[in-house]
């Protein structure tokens, strides 16, 4: 999963190079911020854990350092008694604090709330920050705080991580639903062939074929090119149908097996494939774009409907093919047809095929007939569309605040929020 700056901005360009190389690499820095509420933050009892929690994170590899209000009072008290240490009363650890307003102000910005921040590098690798925010969720039990106060871990590596989870757990559910819609449509309007439901896992199995080469070539997930999958499910089964159905004729024509796979792969294979290659020249107009994650999108459309091909011509005609061997062997069909009349399963099969296609046949054929009559008039409605389109692009705007592309309900977003609304109301 990719979400940092290298999906919005070329790594070749001169402005990555110089956002990299000479600010973040050697001057920016990133913080993971434990917020601590409650009614009163200017107790000792409370200080002792805070100051307990970071010597726990200052031993995490890749912390360069912790800042807290206990770290200060000790700085502040060791100028005043020469003793590094924390008072050992609330009133003391108090005086302090309201005695140095311009140090304290950032970190208790009331006295309900408390930062701690634990500053990691700039370019600390999505694996680091992870590690680091793992650490110190982990030490917020341990540092044993009063049971009074509620500690939130945010900031922006926190969020990051969260929006990365969230891409991730996104994936499954846009899959899923792209599935049952799937499934709707071939019940819908292929049932009149057998095994209607096939094309649907053969165009899975293309997915799958899609994660493998995007693993083996290297192509990062990223918020973007997540929303490939769902386009391939409804590109892919377009080409397990084409196999499937003119596997189905060939059966009924030739009843030779061997035949219909011959005859399907040699007459549907090319076809499909000018196809494909249509659909990849239009993918391939995304590597126009100089933003990484949409190249890396066309890379993954080009790919995925390369494997959907494969899994449609090999797997999708070889299992239909296997299939109706299976069908053929099986001892009920034999009974049923020695039962039934010779003319009767051909009779209720056109009707069926009549009955299925009746709805969709007219709704072509109506549409058709209109377009044809009132062609002048459908080209001039496209024209104006077209231009239309272009016009208002114009004024569609560039959204590049990532907190607006992850659910508003989500934890991490609602305390990063919520860390915004405390610090801006201590500033007013």
């Amino acid at each position: 999963m990719k979400s940092g700056t290298e999906t919005f901005v070329g790594k070749s360009s001169p402005l990555y190079q110089d956002f990299d190389h000479l600010y973040q690499n050697i001057f920016q820095t990133q913080s993971i911020v434990v917020m601590v509420e409650g009614n009163d933050v200017k107790s000792a009892d409370l200080m002792k854990a805070v100051d307990r929690l970071e010597h726990q994170i200052q031993a995490t590899d890749g912390v360069i350092e912790t800042t807290s209000p206990a770290s200060l009072i000790k700085t502040v008290n060791q100028k005043i008694t020469g003793r590094y240490e924390l008072p050992k009363t609330d009133e003391e650890i108090e005086n302090i604090i309201d005695g140095n307003p311009a140090i304290f102000s950032q970190i208790i910005p009331d006295n309900n709330h408390m930062l701690i921040s634990v500053v990691i590098p700039g370019s600390a690798s999505d694996k680091t920050q992870q590690d680091i925010l793992t650490a110190t969720e982990n030490a917020v039990p341990f540092a044993e705080f009063p049971p009074s106060y509620n500690i939130i871990v945010t900031g922006d590596p926190a969020f990051s991580i969260s929006m990365n989870k969230e891409m991730n757990s996104s994936m499954g559910i846009l899959l899923g639903l792209s599935a049952v819609f799937m499934v709707i449509v071939l019940l819908l309007v292929f049932r009149h062939v057998r095994w209607c439901l096939l094309p649907l896992p053969v165009v899975l199995l293309g997915i799958v074929y899609t994660f493998g080469a995007m693993g083996f070539i290297g192509i990062p997930m990223s918020m973007v090119s997540m929303s490939a999958f769902p386009i391939l499910i409804g590109v892919g089964i377009d080409y397990a149908i084409q196999f499937h159905n003119r596997l189905e004729e060939e059966l009924q024509d030739k009843g030779n097996k061997t035949r219909a796979v011959i005859e399907t792969v040699k007459h549907t294979g090319p076809a499909v494939l000018i196809a494909l290659a249509m659909t990849a020249l239009g993918f391939f107009s995304l590597f126009t774009s100089t933003v990484p994650m949409i190249q890396d999108f066309g890379k993954l459309l080009m790919i995925g409907i390369v494997m959907c091909y494969l899994s449609s011509i090999f797997v999708g005609v070889v299992t239909l093919s296997l299939f109706d061997s299976y069908s053929d062997k099986n001892p009920l069909k034999k009974i049923t047809n020695k039962i039934k009349p010779a003319d009767s399963g051909k009779k209720k099969k056109s009707g069926e095929e009549k009955g299925s296609d009746r709805l969709i046949g007219r709704a072509l054929q109506k549409t058709t007939a209109l377009t044809i009559k009132y062609d002048v008039v459908v080209l001039g409605v496209a024209c104006l569309l077209c231009f239309g389109g272009l016009y208002l692009d114009q004024s569609v705007p560039i959204q590049t605040d990532v907190q607006t592309f992850v659910p508003q309900e989500m934890p991490a977003l609602l305390d990063l929020k919520h860390m915004g609304d405390v610090m801006g109301e201590a500033m007013n």
